[in-house]
């Protein structure tokens, strides 16, 4: 979603181990010209 000219929001919803997880955050932190990053971890039902 573009928030004016010059930023967007991008929002990934993921589901894996807790490493991968985290590795996948640390990866796009990483990404050239990224402002922030912010992430919050779930529980996800296991049925």
């Amino acid at each position: 979603m573009h928030l004016g000219k010059t930023y967007c929001l991008e929002v990934f919803i993921v589901e894996g181990d807790i490493e991968k997880v985290l590795e996948f955050v640390g990866r796009i932190r990483a990404m050239k010209d990224i402002q922030e990053v912010k992430y919050a971890i779930a529980p996800s039902s296991e049925e």
